[in-house]
């Protein structure tokens, strides 16, 4: 849903292709993992997996430090990120709370709609059309959560 070509008008790569089913497939396992913590763990699930995808953060821009640094050049460059990881948290809180009270299948195909998140801010935000790609993906992913409704 969140794919597009890039400036040049460049297809889809395969690495492309790889990174988001590597994307794909570790929000799948976050969510069932944190689907497994017990009921009476409260909000821990959520602060480990928080804790987690830091560590991770920190050691890949550690590997690539020199593009991270050179990349924070503003005051918005500091708190585009910073806005984000508080928003993660709060969505992480949240998603932990709907698993504690809800059915993994529902809230799986709830945050499987995400990435229309992100398409919908890069209209509002940067004025950006969604493609024709976009489009059909929008529409397999509504009409697959209201068929998962139904059904």
């Amino acid at each position: 849903m969140s794919a597009t070509p890039n400036a040049r008008g460049d297809r889809l790569t395969a690495r492309t292709g790889l990174l988001s089913v590597a994307s794909g497939l570790s929000l799948g396992v976050s969510v069932v993992l944190l689907d497994l913590a017990p009921a009476g763990a409260g909000l821990v699930p959520a602060f480990i997996d928080m804790a987690g995808g830091l560590v991770l953060v920190t050691g890949l821009a550690v590997a690539q430090w020199r593009a991270a640094w050179t990349a924070m050049t503003s005051w918005r460059s500091h708190a585009a990120p910073a806005t984000s990881g508080v928003l993660l948290g709060a969505a992480n809180v949240l998603l932990v709370i709907a698993l504690q009270h809800g059915d993994l299948a529902v809230v799986g195909v709830l945050i499987s709609l995400y990435p229309l998140s992100t398409i919908l801010l890069a209209r509002l935000v940067d004025d950006e059309k969604p493609s024709i790609l976009q489009w059909c993906g929008i529409a397999a992913a509504l009409v697959a959560s209201v068929l998962f409704g139904i059904g």
